[in-house]
């Protein structure tokens, strides 16, 4: 039998080893050790890759290799975010959009002072709680002047690595950290004798441990301390700012172990690269004081540097007992970071030292024509380039062949990192500013030359996004994107948008003139002029530039001026509005509009007057609503030659309005009115940045209520079908509150991100062509509940100083004013509580509820209950963990708890219309059976009412593991006792001998330990087959390509069967024992 398979896909996550399990079906508990016979490599098609329709993002993503050990999965895979590239983004060590899961960290964003610190937010003895209640005290405002000394903000801690990732803070009401949202992970940390946390241990909900910043024995460290940074102002008056007087401390801890229930270990290594200092641009501001009453006036125009020291710090090794990846970098320094290199291969070796995988990664540059008009940056050359991933190649285990996939970008222009041209979220948009402090309205006071236009331009957004890859196999995924458009903006503080605008102008003068009689010196002009426009979908005011002869730049017409201009109405005829020398706005609704100009006296000049209007109109679309920072996905193409397109479109429209779908939590806002305080009449602060948080997840500030995907066809007209969604996108429910603040903008962080997108509604619709319509097929509805939840009120307050005013008669020289919010944490857990599935079929419609229940204060599943509308009985299971109370007697349950193994369900019990249908119950032991290990030991299991009997209803006792959490001899309830023995340095399962003990092996082969035995005793182990004692017995063994798979499997009749793979590792012949083909798999790549 012949396989001709051709491949849609570049890579396979590739994973070979082992979680021992046990199997609860009818039939048999054994446990799943030894693989199923390998197969060809079946790939899922890009094109099926998922979409984050709720956020608009597509997953790219491309499998370099899985590390499986004891039944943990970390990923390695190479990711792209189709978001957007910023102006001012710099590429990671894989390029520009591209990143690369390798390793893992613990980082805290540091608010007022480092928590652990003396006096920081763990420590002092100053608690939020008593500044709120003392903001109103004279005594407690003096002590202000203290507030570098005193930490009322709790510090972000974010970890993250590739099997999860969360945020935490510390709850100085518990004194312990607090996760958002909460988890059953535990969190532990150590600190050094100045009480600075050096290390922490995470521990997830099976008991897998995450060592960061330490080794568990201490012998490596890895770690990223504060830098020394100056900060400076460059302003009208001079250079303000200096050195930071934070004390020195840790912002990075690396992953450095992964240890598992099995105390196998995954290790991570890191290398630096040389320390260096850099200074970059960070805000531009301008302050107008206002009418003071104290002698601090004016206004103050200032941008902002950071001077810091830098060192970068890759992972160079990761290391298992089945494998090693190697990471290595390019010996060529990058153009576009100092000190910085890209990474050039990624190498898997096993645990024999051989090559099993490898790909080298393929670079060129993004390059912008102009230099960076910024001076006081380091090397402003390297500003000009990003690292753009051209290809990547896997080689086969000889490095002869190659598989390649290459990528191709859009190849709109994109300015140098340092360039103004940005919208108010930092993509491009090709407009010429001098700085980023964005052309408001309420924005006085300036040379409005000063201000940027921040609004976006949809295609100029798009520079440098990927737009296509080529897979190995000669086919070509393509990639279309639009701007992100919303509906709804929750907040918002000013009428302004920075959405695509066009901008229209109006240009009236006078009529070329008579000269008249010769020789009299006079201008003969008409009496009146006229000229109509027209404003539609007008955003902003219109901005109006006159000069009239004779005129005085006045707001009132002099009776000098030689024309009288006005603009009236015609969709409004009541409406008229004399104008004048001089620039002005005018707000002027959409409508049909005339100048008029009225001579008056005797103009002497060509110019009797001139008058320009310009303003900007929304460019609409179809969907309604403004478009706003970043990219979604529009379309998703594969193509293949002598293949139709595989075509998917993506639409985000609610299909009740027919209007886009997407929210926004918080549009930008760059300016703060009543900055300095009441007695500083008029005063504000405009900024470069946006002021408040304006976004609920770290990707994008958008949330799509509704989506769907679209599958037509391309070989006709015809349609395939569609899938709509619905998210949670409540945010109006979302919000936090108790901010008690006189800070005139909540600029408090809001952790409620993880309360959105969930996924609420789901239909899929076949199209009839015959009647151009889409029939529902099946939907699903489901309901979520906050449970466990915790709310802090006096969680944090933010302080701003603002200013220095003299005191009043009898008080101090000077006081100090400040601005505050005090903020409150919210967290808890967002579950999912009952789903409703319904499947429209001919015969009509069949449902299927489902209902769950939670245990209190975790995330475990108490309860499922299910009912269809067939079948009017409900059937529903029950578990029980190591943290309730009903185990408290079972059998090594505290050891349970410590080692936070409480995901795995004790007992499981299923229930019929409430009669108790089955019930199965594992029990852990850790003695010298488990060599000392925390693991199963015993699984009874019945049918009916009946409790379990630990003398009847036994199913299967694993009697020894090994040091390595590996199974050597388990018994069923049969009585049969299997031994199992393991090779390749206790990886690989290479015999199952069924009906023998392990004294009877080890007595049979002359050794004193199972353990001994490895790959280089099987043919002593074949001929146990030819052994009087074994004559009962079944014996099948195995030998491996340790990371590639079975080489061969001799079965209990001694007959062998053969895989051969070729040099990509993937199977390419099966024979049986007699050299006979039985199956073969071609893979026909192109170049």
């Amino acid at each position: 039998m012949t396989k001709n398979t051709k491949f849609k896909l570049t890579f396979l996550t590739f994973s070979l080893f082992f979680k021992i399990s046990v199997i609860c079906s009818q039939n048999t508990y054994e446990p799943k050790i030894f693989p199923p016979d390998p197969n060809v490599q079946l790939m899922n098609k890009f094109i099926e890759q998922p979409v984050s329709l709720n956020s608009g993002l597509a997953n790219v993503s491309i499998p370099i290799y899985t590390i499986g050990l004891d039944g943990l999965q970390l990923p390695l895979n190479l990711d792209y975010f189709t978001g957007g590239v910023r102006v001012n983004e710099i590429a990671s060590e894989v390029g520009l959009g591209w990143t690369l899961n390798l390793g893992g960290s613990i980082s805290r964003a540091v608010r007022s002072n480092p928590d652990d610190l003396d006096g920081g937010y763990m420590n002092t003895i100053y608690t939020v709680a008593q500044a709120r209640a003392g903001v109103e005290n004279v005594e407690f405002n003096n002590d202000l002047q203290y507030l570098d000394q005193r930490d009322y903000e709790p510090d972000v801690f974010t970890f993250n690595c590739s099997s999860f990732s969360g945020k935490f803070y510390f709850d100085k009401e518990q004194n312990e950290f607090i996760q958002v949202p909460k988890t059953d992970a535990k969190i532990r940390y150590s600190r050094n004798s100045a009480g600075q946390i050096i290390s922490w241990i995470l521990t997830d909900d099976k008991g897998n441990q995450y060592f960061f910043g330490q080794t568990e024995d201490l012998s490596r460290t890895q770690i990223e301390r504060s830098s020394s940074t100056i900060s400076r102002s460059y302003t009208d008056t001079g250079i303000v700012g200096g050195a930071s007087n934070i004390a020195d401390h840790i912002i990075t801890w690396y992953l450095m172990e992964v240890k598992t229930v099995a105390s196998n270990k995954v290790s991570f290594f890191y290398t630096e690269s040389a320390e260096y200092s850099d200074v970059i641009k960070t805000e531009q501001s301008f302050l107008y004081k206002g009418i003071l009453v104290n002698n601090d006036q004016g206004q103050e125009l200032s941008s902002g540097f950071l001077q810091r020291i830098i060192k970068n710090t890759s992972v160079s090794r990761i290391e298992t007992k089945n494998e090693q990846i190697l990471i290595a970098q390019s010996s060529q320094s990058r153009l576009d970071a100092t000190n910085a290199k890209s990474l050039e291969y990624v190498t898997v070796l096993n645990n024999k030292g051989s090559q099993i995988k490898k790909f080298k990664f393929n670079y060129g540059y993004f390059s912008s024509l102009e230099n960076t008009n910024e001076t006081r940056i380091s090397n402003p050359e390297q500003y000009k380039y990003r690292l753009k991933l051209l290809s990547l190649n896997e080689l086969n285990t000889e490095n002869t062949a190659v598989k390649t996939t290459s990528f191709t970008y859009e190849n709109s222009f994109l300015p140098n990192r340092n360039s103004n041209a940005q919208d108010a979220w930092g993509f491009y948009n090709g407009k010429s500013n001098v700085t980023l402090i964005p052309d408001l309205a309420q924005i006085t006071k300036i040379n409005r030359s000063f201000l940027a236009n921040r609004n976006i331009d949809e295609d100029l957004s798009k520079a440098f996004i990927l737009k296509s890859m080529k897979l190995p196999t000669g086919g070509t995924v393509e990639y279309e994107y639009e701007s992100n458009r919303v509906g709804l903006i929750e907040n918002k503080s000013y009428p302004e948008n920075f959405d695509q605008k066009e901008s229209k102008a109006l240009y009236f003068t006078p009529l070329v003139p008579d000269p008249g009689p010769e020789g009299n010196g006079n201008l003969n002009f008409d009496n009146y002029y006229r000229q109509n426009f027209t404003i539609q979908n007008v955003t902003g005011p219109v901005a109006i530039t006159v000069n009239i002869e004779g005129c005085s730049n006045t707001p009132v017409p002099s009776l000098d001026c030689h024309f009288f201009l006005k603009i009236k109405g015609i969709t409004n005829p009541g409406y008229t509005q004399n104008i004048y020398s001089g620039q002005f706005t005018l707000n002027l609704p959409d409508g049909e509009y005339y100048v008029e100009a009225t001579k008056n006296g005797s103009p002497v000049s060509n110019y009797a007057f001139t008058s320009s209007l310009f303003w900007n109109e929304k460019m609409l679309s179809p969907e309604g609503g403004e478009r706003v920072g970043g990219l979604r996905i529009a379309k998703v193409t594969l193509k293949e030659a002598n293949q139709p397109d595989i075509v998917k479109q993506f639409k985000y429209i609610n299909p009740a309005l027919g209007v886009t779908s997407g929210r926004m939590y918080q549009y930008p806002v760059f300016f703060e009115a009543n900055y300095k305080g009441n007695e500083d009449v008029g005063s504000f602060k405009a900024t470069s940045s946006s002021i408040v948080q304006t976004s609920l997840t770290a990707n994008t500030p958008v949330s799509y209520q509704y989506a769907a995907v679209l599958m037509p066809s391309s070989k006709d007209s015809k349609l395939n079908g569609k899938i709509e969604y619905e998210y949670a996108t409540n945010f109006s429910s979302l919000e936090n509150t108790g901010v008690y603040r006189t800070i005139s903008l909540d600029k408090t962080e809001k952790n409620i991100g993880w309360l959105e997108g969930k996924l609420l509604h789901e239909k899929t619709f076949a199209y009839d062509n015959d009647n151009k319509t889409y029939n529902l097929i099946e939907e699903t509805i489901n309901n979520y509940e906050i449970l466990d939840p915790k709310s802090i009120p006096n969680f944090g307050v933010l302080f701003e100083h603002r200013g220095v005013y003299q005191a009043l008669a009898g008080g101090p020289a000077e006081v100090n004013f400040y601005r505050f919010a005090f903020y409150p944490l919210f967290t808890g857990r967002h579950k999912m509580t009952w789903s409703l599935n319904k499947k429209y079929l001919t015969n009509g419609p069949v449902e299927q509820l489902t209902n769950y229940q939670y245990k209190t204060e975790t995330d475990l599943l108490k309860s499922q209950k299910e009912k269809t509308s067939l079948a009017n009985e409900e059937t529903e299971t029950k578990y029980y963990y190591a943290p309730d109370a009903e185990m408290s007697t079972e059998p090594f349950i505290n050891e349970l708890k410590t080692a936070n193994i409480v995901s795995t369900p004790l007992v499981v019990q299923t229930f019929k219309a409430g009669v108790k249908l089955s019930e199965q119950k594992t029990v852990y032991d850790k003695s010298a059976a488990t060599s000392g290990l925390l693991l199963p030991k015993t699984v009874y299991a019945n049918k009916g009412l009946a409790a379990i009997n630990v003398n009847l209803d036994k199913k299967i006792t694993f009697n020894q593991y090994d040091t390595n959490g590996n199974i050597l001899q388990y018994t069923l309830e049969s009585g049969v006792p299997v031994s199992i023995i393991w090779g390749y340095t206790k990886t690989q399962p290479i015999a199952k001998i069924e009906n023998a003990t392990i004294p009877q092996i080890t007595t049979a082969l002359g050794v004193s330990d199972l353990s001994a035995l490895n790959e280089t005793n099987l043919t002593a182990i074949n001929n146990l087959r030819n052994n009087s004692t074994f004559v009962n017995a079944m014996i099948t063994t195995y030998t491996f390509i340790p990371g590639v798979g079975i080489s061969t499997r001799t079965d209990p009749k001694g007959d062998t069967t053969t895989f051969t793979y070729d040099t990509f590792g993937r199977l390419e012949f099966v024979k049986d024992k007699n050299g006979n083909i039985l199956s073969e798999n071609q893979y026909n790549y192109k170049p």
